[in-house]
């Protein structure tokens, strides 16, 4: 494949996509962390309104909690979404690596042609 003005095979530009959906798996699993953590002080915050019967504060506290709710599903479905890209990219990989074995041995296979006569054909020394 020729783009950009030089040579880029496949396996390159699936290897640069693979370690940047790597490095983008890394960055939503870091802020699903501090998003459940948020999540988990919203909480106590929002109980701590309801006994005490502080009905502004519930209120206030509910919506933080549905954002936060509802970003931390966000960043989850991407980071899902993510990591199934990363195991079809390795897959192809896996493909790649394998079509290229297979190409190599049938170079092999057919620039080297072995014949088996000539093996027996010379002088035996006992």
């Amino acid at each position: 494949m020729e783009a950009y003005g030089g040579n880029i095979q496949a396996d390159d530009v699936l290897m640069e996509t693979l370690e940047f959906s790597k490095f983008a798996v890394r960055r939503a699993r870091t802020q699903i962390c501090i998003l459940q953590n948020k999540l988990y002080e919203v909480q106590i915050r929002y109980q701590r309104a309801k006994r005490a019967g502080l009905q502004q504060f519930q209120y206030v506290l509910e919506q933080r909690l549905t954002i936060i709710e509802d970003t931390l599903s966000m960043y989850t479905a991407y980071a899902e979404k993510k990591a199934n890209y990363i195991c079809s990219i390795e897959n192809w990989l896996d493909r790649i690596e394998l079509n290229s074995r297979l190409n190599e041995l049938e170079i092999n296979e057919a620039g080297h042609e072995c014949n088996h006569e000539s093996l027996f054909m010379g002088e035996f020394r006992f």
